[in-house]
This record gives C-alpha cells, structure tokens and sequence, in this order.
C-alpha cells in the first residue's frame, strides 16, 4: 500500500472521479492486499489467493459503481468479506 491509504469515503468519491490512473494504481495496492490477506490467515497459495483477491475486487466494485453498496464508512469490510467468500 501506499504511505498513507485512502478512506472508505474518499474510494468512492474515487471510482466516480474518471481519474483513471489512481484509480488503476488504488485497486492494484487494494487487491495487493487482499491476497496477502488470503495467504497469511486463510493460508491460501499465491496463484489462488492472486485469483481470489482480483474476483473479489472487481465484485465489490461493480456493486460500488452500481449503487448496490453505499456504506461509506467500512468499504474495506466489505473487500475482506468478499474475499473469503471466493476462498
């Protein structure tokens, strides 16, 4: 992740922003993360945790973008909970 991480809030105001390059660099360190989270507490493999962490991204952002998740506040609960889902 960058030095500092952005807040729920101001991911969102980020995806509708159009400011692609952030937007392509905030999700790469966010699903960066995600696997990282999947290899060291569910014990995932690099391949699948990789795989995992990028589905459940692009689910949470699609229902972002879609208005289907509002909760501005715990955005990154949301990423965590998707992401054992597709483990």
């Amino acid at each position: 992740m960058t030095d500092k991480q952005i807040t729920s809030e101001e991911f969102f105001k980020l995806i509708h922003s159009g400011e692609r390059d952030r937007l392509e660099q905030v999700s790469k360190e966010i699903i960066d993360t995600l696997s990282l989270y999947l290899r060291n507490v569910l014990k995932a493999d690099k391949a699948h945790s990789d795989d995992f962490a990028q589905q459940a991204f692009y689910k949470v952002y699609e229902r972002i973008k879609n208005g289907e998740i509002n909760d501005k506040e715990n955005i990154y609960g949301y990423f965590i909970a998707s992401a054992k889902n597709e483990f």
